[in-house]
């Protein structure tokens, strides 16, 4: 048995709290926790292990209780209160047997009250807590409410049904707090204490003052830590500081699910209502209790809570929040359903939300919300939705959603249900649901029905007025026969029924006409009484008239009747004329220009008054001035029209004219005529129809200018397009002599000799002249003067130029190549043809190139000619190299060959080396004594140690005098001291051999390093020359020890010979040759012809192999 997750609810009550508030006063056994921080009398205390479960994974249970440790209890101190739940989560551990006559019976006794449990299956249920077994664990998730009021209570857990816990009994008897007073059944803070969390203190907690009563501490909306701006009249916060939420008048962390943040503010989502009322608003404290859940009329099926039983409880914990419902609890057939609320006021919609707790792994599984038995929202979810695990099991991912609908609804019932279609058991998936909330919008007060507009009908005794209710229509508006204002005509202030012809009275500037009309004027025969703003009747002989409404106050007439002052008359007076209008007859008085008329205008006269008026029969007007085909007639005071050839005149004679008439007819002013043609020196002035004088410089002309002659004295010539006479024709004109007239020249030229583009003579800036033509560019094979702007001629090889000689193209003619401005028929030599688009041209060949080449490159040149030039150059290199080499070598070889008769003549030292020089040996038969043998090897030790002795005065020698000795000295003294004789220390097959060997020469290696390689190279046989097979069967030459200089010296130049002559050594030969001049100047031309003729074979070889 294990024990964990312990809560007491209580609920209490103080004075003036009409409904009692449940708080959560004693929270254990959460998380990890140790025996040292648990108070029950056996505190054991177990960690469960890395289970799939979240709320036991890695977690602290009191417990294991069982067999001798079969008891442990609490008891808890409460503050005051009227009743108290307890909470808690039960393990029945791995192997409790479910055999009763075993008594593996788990009692739970709290208040009197026993409830025992029993695994159902004693190997069954989950693997809760431990690991690592084949058992598994039951949870019971306890629950029970007690009304109760004392400061305490125990909690024991027992596997020993005989064993009492004493506690006291409940009742009901209040007990109040410290510094309270006990009132009937009420507790209420002495003075100066006010009352917070079921205690009285003197001082409120942080975030709480005091109220307006000075009982209570309440929430401060104000609090400096929360808000930023106060309301210090309303006592609400304005604004909250930055993190916080303002709802309500305070600040929050976060929005609530009834609410939508935007900005700093939530935004309530009755404040989107036009009536909004919260009918239940449940469950969205952090911890609440199942008192809280029965309070709001909540009631439950299908939880479980043991097993597959009911526990009783209502409630889990899910990410440190309560929930109803939620994991090991509600699952497959939970369902959730409110109180059935009824005689609810008139209202349209109602939005229902609720936050959902998707625990572990639904299967396109669903909740579904049911508003009086019809589904509103169905949430599906799997099993991979939610990105977290918050409660249940840790392998399976959770979600929180909120679910929130507006449905219309106007019932006056309402019932909404939660519905699982869950498939499976608590422990696979679950789900929970809490801050739950109804919001309903109701209609206005007095509406019986109404929508999202507003109210559409009111109770019988109202009446509707945009969508509200009102006990009498407004002015303007008239009820109709469902209760509801209708508007009245627009131009009625009231009236019996909305139509324009109802109304009773009228807007202002309105009359009230007779047909219940309002209209800004009355009707004919009446006029408007401004006092009632109504129409009132006129006199019978009037057609319209004013106040008073009499046949003097008329004013307008109609029929035979004319309107004259305000009387309506059958005749007009005089200077006046009869106006029939209809409905308005009027005697009009003459237009004052008339002496009579027939209307009112200036042109209905029928006579003008003299003197100064003037009558025109054709427009009846009469005017001071006659039109200008007129003039004045004053014999009959009228206008009289002018001859048909005047176009004003004073007679209505021809001769009587002032200007003409019409576009064929000029002026001749001396005569008063207008005449059809001008005078020979006269032009037609059509400007003023008149004949004017042409200019001294014209014989004739078409204008008053200069420039408007037409022909010209015989002295002058005309320029026709100019309109001149001139002396000489100017620039781009030429004279035309059979015409008498300068012509222009063709728009190309600027001088010409005729009219053509060919007859240019002289081209204006920017063009050239070729071949009598402007041009703007020279054709090709033609180039620019840059002295005359002319185009020349280009040399006949050249297609395009910049000079007239043969070496000044620019490209060339067709099959020309082109070269350094000039235009060839072939590339001159060391210079190739490159084709580029169009063009031919010599590009030269590479310096390497002497006899020609096909391009750019060393390679290619013409092969004879690249073979001979690197002949050459070869031949010059080595004819160099030949004559320093002969020149060193010959100074080399004379100091060599004194240095080699000085080291031959005069030998150095004598040492006793010379004994062994002069060695003979014998051969003795196989039969010879042992004795013997020792002697010759003593001696060859003594001669051994001769040779040594002979090797340490050589070395003191050369370094007394080692700067004296050349390289050849070195060689022959090498020679003499390095030989050592080495006898075998055995006989094989009866015979003595003697092995002569040679020293490496250390020595003479290390003395010349600074020698070059040639001398190693040179010189591979030192020592060599008197050298004897080293084989068993050879004996030792020269049996009689001889060893003079003349035979050294022969066998030194008769190997030197040999390696020149043979091997052809030449560079040895020429540093190191020891001879005569004449010999070795013979010698250093042979080698040097030698050389010559290798190479030049080889080259020979080289070109037949290339070709």
């Amino acid at each position: 048995m294990q024990f964990k997750n312990i809560q007491f609810l209580l609920t209490a009550i103080l004075a003036n709290l009409v409904y009692g508030a449940e708080k959560l006063v004693v929270s254990q056994l959460n998380g990890l926790f140790t025996s040292g921080q648990v108070s029950w009398v056996k505190n054991n205390v177990f960690t469960c292990g890395a289970t799939d479960f979240t709320d036991f994974s890695r977690s602290s249970v009191l417990g294991i209780f069982g067999n001798n440790n079969n008891i442990t209890q609490n008891t808890f101190n409460l503050p005051p209160h009227w009743s108290f739940s307890v909470r808690f989560d039960l393990l029945l551990y791995q192997s409790l047997d479910n055999n009763i006559r075993e008594q593996d019976i788990i009692f739970v006794k709290i208040e009197g009250v026993t409830d025992k449990f029993l695994k159902v299956d004693a190997g069954g249920g989950y693997k809760l807590c431990a690991m690592g077994t084949s058992w598994g664990d039951e949870l019971v998730l306890y629950y029970r409410n007690f009304t109760h009021n004392l400061s305490s209570t125990t909690i024991l857990l027992d596997t020993n049904a005989n064993e009492d816990v004493s506690n006291e009994a409940a009742n009901q008897c209040l007990r109040c707090p410290t510094n309270s007073d006990q009132s009937g059944s009420t507790c209420q803070c002495k003075s100066g204490y006010y009352a917070q969390n079921n205690s009285c203190i003197e001082y409120c907690q942080s975030g709480f003052k005091q109220d307006s009563t000075g009982q209570f501490c309440v929430l401060d909306f104000c609090d400096k830590a929360k808000c930023k701006s106060c309301d210090n009249v309303l006592d609400i916060c304005t604004d909250c500081l930055s993190g916080f939420f303002l709802i309500d008048g305070q600040c929050v962390n976060e929005c609530p699910s009834y609410s939508t943040a935007s900005g700093s503010i939530c935004e309530d989502l009755k404040s989107k209502t036009s009536n909004g009322v919260y009918l239940l608003k449940s469950m969205f404290d952090t911890n609440f209790g199942e008192s809280e859940v029965q309070g709001a009329g909540i009631t439950i099926e299908g939880f479980q809570g043991f097993n597959d039983k009911a526990s009783g409880a209502l409630t889990t914990s899910c990410g440190g929040k309560t929930l109803l419902g939620g994991a090991y609890l509600s699952s497959e057939n939970a369902i959730i359903t409110s109180t059935l609320y009824s005689g609810l006021d008139p209202h349209w919609s109602v939005v229902i939300g609720y936050t959902l707790y998707k625990i572990d792994s639904w299967s396109t599984e669903s909740v579904q919300l049911f508003v009086d038995k019809t589904s509103i929202v169905t949430t599906v979810k799997n099993a991979g939705d939610g990105d977290s695990n918050i409660c249940g099991r840790l392998s399976k991912n959770d979600q929180i959603i909120k679910v929130s609908k507006n449905i219309t609804h106007s019932s006056s019932t309402l019932q909404l249900q939660i519905k699982s279609n869950l498939r499976g058991d608590t422990f696979t998936k679950s789900f929970g649901i809490r801050e739950l909330y109804i919001l309903v919008d109701y209609c206005s007060s007095n509406c019986q029905e109404c929508n999202a507009s507003g109210c559409v009908k009111c109770n019988s005794t109202y009446y509707l007025y945009n969508s509200q209710c009102v006990l009498a229509c407004p002015d303007g508006y008239v009820s109709d026969s469902r209760n509801t204002c209708q508007a009245c005509h627009s131009t009625c202030k009231t009236c019996s029924s909305p139509s324009s012809t109802s109304c009773l009275t009228c807007q202002d500037n309105n009359y009230l006409n007779p047909d219940g009309t309002c209209k800004d004027s009355c009707p004919p025969q009446f006029w408007g009484d401004n006092s009632k703003w109504q129409c009132k009747p006129c006199d019978a002989s009037c057609y319209y008239c004013q106040n008073p409404g009499n046949s003097n106050s008329c004013t307008s007439c109609s029929g035979t009747l004319y309107l004259f002052g305000n009387q309506c008359q059958s005749d007009c007076p005089a200077n006046t004329f009869k106006l029939t209008q209809m409905f308005n007859n009027i005697c009009q008085t003459c237009h004052l220009s008339c002496k009579t008329c027939d209307g009112a205008t200036s042109d209905n006269c029928l006579s003008c008054e003299a003197p100064n008026l003037f009558y025109q029969k054709g427009s009846k007007t009469c005017s001071e001035n006659c039109q200008l085909n007129q003039f004045k007639n004053t014999s009959n005071q009228e206008c009289t029209s002018c001859n048909a050839s005047c176009k004003t005149c004073y007679g209505p004679d021809s001769n009587n004219c002032l200007s003409c008439e019409g576009p064929d007819l000029f002026y001749q002013e001396i005569f008063k005529k207008c005449v059809q043609d001008c005078d020979k020196n006269q032009y037609k002035n059509e400007v003023n129809q008149t004949c004017s004088t042409c200019d001294p410089q014209c014989a004739t002309c078409f204008g008053p200018g200069s420039n408007n002659c037409l022909s010209c004295p015989r002295n002058l010539i005309l320029i026709l397009s100019l309109g001149q006479c001139v002396e000489k024709c100017p620039v781009s004109y030429y004279k035309n002599s059979d015409i008498n007239q300068c012509l222009p020249c063709d728009p190309t030229c600027q001088n010409c000799d005729g009219p053509l583009e060919s007859n240019c003579t002289e081209c204006p800036q920017g063009l050239l002249l070729q071949e009598n033509k402007c041009v703007s560019k020279c054709d090709d094979s033609y180039y620019v003067n840059p002295f005359s702007s002319i185009c020349q001629k280009c040399d006949s090889s050249c297609k395009t130029c910049f000079g007239p000689s043969e070496s000044e193209c620019s490209s060339c003619a067709l099959d020309l190549i082109y070269l350094n401005n000039s235009c060839l028929n072939e590339c001159p030599k060391n210079y190739f043809t490159v084709q580029q688009t169009d063009v031919l041209e010599c590009f030269e060949c590479h310096r390497y190139c002497q006899l020609g080449c096909s391009g750019p490159l060393k390679e290619d040149c013409d092969q004879i000619k690249y073979q001979y030039q690197i002949v050459i150059f070869i031949f010059v290199a080595k004819s160099i190299l030949w004559i320093v080499s002969s020149v060193i070598g010959y100074f080399l070889d004379k100091r060599q060959s004194k240095t080699f008769n000085s080291i031959i003549k005069s030998p150095r030292y004598v040492t006793k080396s010379e004994k062994v020089s002069k060695i003979s040996l014998k051969q003795e038969d196989d039969k010879q004594e042992d004795s013997q043998q020792q002697e010759e090897q003593s001696q060859n030790i003594e001669e051994l140690q001769n040779e040594q002795e002979n090797q340490q005065n050589y070395k003191l020698n050369k370094l007394e005098d080692g700067q004296n000795l050349n390289f050849l000295e070195q060689i022959m003294q090498s020679h003499i001291t390095t030989k050592k004789i080495n006898l075998k220390n055995k006989i094989q097959n009866s015979q003595r051999s003697i092995q002569i060997s040679e020293y490496q020469q250390t020595n003479l290696e290390s003395n010349h390093r600074s020698q070059t390689k040639m001398s190693s190279l040179c010189f591979p046989t030192i020592g060599t020359i008197q050298n004897f097979n080293k084989t068993n069967n050879q004996k030792v030459v020269d049996n009689q020890g001889q060893d003079n200089e003349s035979s050294q010296q022969q066998a030194y130049l008769a190997n030197n010979k040999f390696k020149f002559t043979i091997l052809g050594n030449e560079w040895v030969s020429l540093f190191y040759f020891y001879d005569s001049e004449v010999t070795r100047v013979t010698r250093a031309i042979l080698i040097f012809l030698k050389y010559q003729a290798f190479f030049l074979s080889s080259e020979l070889v080289y070109s037949v192999n290339f070709i």
